[in-house]
């Protein structure tokens, strides 16, 4: 199996997506060891659709996604 320095430097891209999340504390807790590993590239990003919310982390490369439920008022 290729590491991910592998696959990026070969021109590679890379996605891992987190499905299983509740809550937006869940799914930032899913993406805090790549955002550490990637140093200034491992900036979180927040997205809203109508039907869930996310937060990924996108370096062009890799891109980290965790889904959670919406919550409901």
């Amino acid at each position: 199996m290729k590491s991910i320095d592998e696959i990026v430097q070969r021109g590679g891209k890379l996605d891992i997506y987190f499905h299983d999340c509740q809550t937006k504390e869940e799914a930032l807790n899913k993406l805090s060891p790549f955002e550490d590993s990637l140093g200034d590239k491992g900036e979180v990003h927040e997205k809203e659709t109508d039907d869930c919310n996310w937060v990924c982390i996108d370096t062009g490369e890799i891109v980290i996604t965790a889904f959670y439920e919406k919550e409901v008022m």
